[in-house]
C-alpha cells in the first residue's frame, strides 16, 4: 500500500508541475496549428500545381511502358500475318515477340498496381490483358484476315487507354506549351501514326499480291496516306513549337526528328512507285520509318519526364522557400513575443517585490517617527529640551532619507518616461566634485570616512547639468561610505583625456561581491536595501548616458572598488 501511495503521490506531483505548463502547452499548439493554416493557404496553390505535375509524371511511365508493349504488338502482328502467308522462317522472331510481350505485359501490370485507382486504367488495362492471353493461344488459328483484325483490335484498345491516361493524369490539359506539345505528340499523334503506316503497308503488301484491286481498296490507300501524312506534318509541327520554346530539347531531339522525317518521306516516296518485284524494300522502309518513330517518341517521352519532373523540383522548392520563410517569421514572432512576456513577467515580479520592499522600508522609519512624535506628545510637560531636539533631529533626519527616496524614485520615472529635461550649461567639473563632497561632510564624519579630491589643472569645463552630476557623485561617495567599514579612504580624481573627461571614486574596502556585479546598475534588486538606497546606481547610469557618457566599475575582494565615469569634452 504504502508504494501504491507513494507512485500516486508522485504521479500527482507531476500533475501538478504539468499544470504550470499547461497554459503554455496549450498556446503552443494553436500557435503551431496557426502556423501550419498558413502554410497551407500559403502553398495551396504551388501544391496543387506540384500535385498536378506529379500525376502527369504518373502518365507518363505509364504511357512509357505500354508504348514499348504497343511497338512488340505491331511487330507481333506484322510477323504472323507473313507467317501465315507461308514465310515459315520467321516463326522463331514470333516466338520471341510473345516473349517481348509477355515481359512488358509484367511491367504494365505492376504500374497498374501502383497507379491504378489514380489513373483509372484497371478496367480497360484487365480487357488488354485478357484479349492477349486470347490471342497469344488462338493466333494460329485464325485465317490471316482475322488474325490481323483481332491483332487491330488489340491495338486500338491500347490506343484507347493511352487516351484514357492523357486524360485521367492530366496530360492533356498540361499549362505549358512546351510540355504540351511534347505531350500531344506522344499521346495523340505518335502512336497512331504508326497504326496508320502499318495498316498502310500492310494494305499495300496485301495488294501488290492480287491481281485485280478494287476501288475500295484504293480509296482506303489513298484515306491511310492522307492520315499518315498529316500526322507526320503534326508531329513536326509540335516539335518546331517546342524547339522555339526549348532550344536545349532541339539540340537533344533534333537527329531523331530528321531521321523521323526522312525515313517517312521515303516510304511515301516508294509507296508512289510500287511494284510487285519492291514488296521487300517496302518492308524494309516500313521497318525504318517504325523504327525511327519509336526511336523519337522514346526521347520525346524521355524529354517530357525530364521537363515534368523539373517542373515538380520547381514547386518543392517554393514550397520549402515558402515553408521555411513563414516558419523563420513564426518563430522569430514567437522568439520576441516569448521575450516580451518573460520580460513583462519579470518587471512585473520585480515592480511586485520593489512595492513590497519599499513598503517594508518605508514602515519601519514612518514607525520610528510616529513613535518619537508619539513620545514627544504624550510627554509634552514632563519632556526636557535635550530631550526634545534629539526626537526632532531623529525625526528630521529619518524624514530626510524618506524624502531622499522619494525623489530618486521620481527621478527613475522622469528618465525612463523620457520627461527628465537635462539642463546642460558650461561648469566645472572640480567645483561640482568639492560641493558634492560638502553635500555629504557629516555622513563621512559620522563613519570616520576620508575623502580626497585629485582633479587635475588640464581638466576643462564641461556642458553638463550640475544639479544631476552632483547627484551622481553623492550618490557613489554614499554608497562607498554605507556598504563599507568606518575609517573608510576615498579618492576622488578628474582627468582629461584624449576625447573626454574621466572621473573616478575609488575606495579602500571590501570590495563587491561576485555575485552581486552582473546586477549593479539594475533597479529593483532583490537583495533587502536601507531606505535610500538600491536605485542610486540604477539612476546614476541613466543621468550618465542622458549626458552621451559611460559608467563602470572594478572591484576585488578585499581590494576595494572603483566607479569610473566619462564626460564628453
Amino acid at each position: 500500500m504504502e508504494k501504491i501511495f507513494s507512485v500516486s503521490g508522485h504521479i500527482k506531483c507531476f500533475f501538478n508541475k504539468f499544470k504550470k505548463f499547461k497554459m503554455f502547452f496549450i498556446i503552443g499548439i494553436l500557435y503551431m496549428a496557426l502556423v501550419t493554416g498558413i502554410v497551407r493557404i500559403a502553398t495551396w496553390e504551388t501544391s496543387r500545381l506540384m500535385n498536378f505535375t506529379e500525376k502527369e509524371i504518373l502518365g507518363t511511365k505509364y504511357i512509357k511502358a505500354l508504348s514499348g508493349l504497343l511497338e512488340d504488338i505491331q511487330e507481333r502482328r506484322y510477323l504472323i500475318r507473313k507467317y501465315l502467308r507461308g514465310e515459315k522462317v520467321l516463326m522463331e522472331k514470333v516466338a520471341q515477340t510473345k516473349v517481348k510481350i509477355n515481359e512488358h505485359i509484367s511491367s504494365v501490370d505492376k504500374l497498374d498496381k501502383k497507379y491504378g485507382a489514380h489513373l483509372r486504367t484497371s478496367v480497360g488495362w484487365r480487357h488488354i490483358k485478357t484479349d492477349w492471353d486470347f490471342l497469344k493461344s488462338k493466333s494460329f488459328n485464325f485465317d490471316i484476315e482475322e488474325n490481323y483484325a483481332e491483332y487491330t483490335l488489340l491495338i486500338e484498345e491500347i490506343l484507347a487507354l493511352i487516351r484514357c491516361i492523357s486524360d485521367t493524369s492530366n496530360l492533356i490539359i498540361d499549362p505549358d506549351i512546351d510540355s504540351y506539345y511534347l505531350m500531344d505528340s506522344i499521346v495523340l499523334k505518335f502512336h497512331q501514326f504508326t497504326e496508320k503506316i502499318s495498316q498502310l503497308a500492310s494494305l499495300n503488301r496485301h495488294m501488290l499480291l492480287k491481281n485485280n484491286v478494287d476501288i475500295f481498296e484504293k480509296q482506303q490507300q489513298t484515306l491511310l496516306r492522307y492520315q499518315a501524312k498529316e500526322l507526320q506534318e503534326d508531329i513536326i509541327d509540335n516539335l518546331q513549337k517546342v524547339f522555339s520554346k526549348k532550344p536545349t530539347l532541339e539540340r537533344r531531339l533534333k537527329f531523331y526528328m530528321q531521321d523521323f522525317n526522312f525515313s517517312t518521306n521515303m516510304f511515301f516516296a516508294h509507296l508512289s512507285n510500287l511494284k510487285l518485284n519492291s514488296k521487300t524494300k517496302l518492308s524494309e522502309f516500313n521497318y525504318k520509318v517504325m523504327y525511327a518513330s519509336y526511336n523519337l517518341i522514346s526521347a520525346q517521352m524521355q524529354s517530357l519526364e525530364n521537363l515534368l519532373i523539373d517542373r515538380k523540383n520547381k514547386y518543392i522548392n517554393e514550397i520549402i522557400l515558402i515553408t521555411v520563410g513563414i516558419l523563420f517569421v513564426s518563430v522569430l514572432a514567437a522568439y520576441y513575443f516569448g521575450m516580451f512576456y518573460m520580460q513583462k513577467k519579470e518587471a512585473d515580479e520585480l515592480r511586485k517585490m520593489f512595492l513590497a520592499t519599499l513598503a517594508h522600508d518605508l514602515k519601519s522609519p514612518l514607525i520610528s517617527v510616529q513613535k518619537a512624535l508619539g513620545f514627544i506628545k504624550a510627554k509634552s510637560s514632563t519632556i526636557t529640551l535635550s530631550e526634545f531636539n534629539e526626537y526632532l533631529e531623529d525625526i528630521y533626519y529619518t524624514n530626510e532619507e524618506i524624502l531622499k527616496l522619494v525623489v530618486d524614485i521620481l527621478s527613475i520615472s522622469q528618465y525612463e518616461g523620457k520627461e527628465l529635461h537635462v539642463e546642460l550649461k558650461e561648469c566645472s567639473i572640480k567645483g561640482i566634485i568639492e560641493n558634492s563632497v560638502k553635500v555629504i561632510k557629516y555622513i563621512a564624519k559620522e563613519k570616520n570616512a576620508f575623502i580626497y579630491i585629485n582633479a587635475d589643472d588640464d581638466v576643462p569645463p564641461v556642458r553638463a547639468d550640475e544639479t544631476e552630476l552632483t547627484r551622481v557623485i553623492v550618490n557613489l561617495i554614499v554608497n562607498a561610505i554605507k556598504h563599507n567599514r568606518d575609517g573608510l579612504k576615498i579618492n576622488v580624481q578628474a582627468k582629461k583625456r584624449e576625447k573626454d573627461i574621466l572621473i573616478s571614486v575609488s575606495d579602500n574596502g571590501v570590495g563587491i561581491p561576485e555575485h552581486e556585479k552582473e546586477v549593479m546598475f539594475e533597479k529593483y534588486k532583490t537583495a533587502k536595501r536601507k531606505v535610500g538606497t538600491g536605485l542610486g546606481l540604477y539612476l546614476s547610469k541613466q543621468i550618465i548616458q542622458a549626458h552621451k557618457g559611460q559608467i563602470w566599475f572594478e572591484s576585488e575582494d578585499n581590494n576595494g572598488t572603483t566607479f569610473y565615469f566619462t564626460l564628453p569634452i
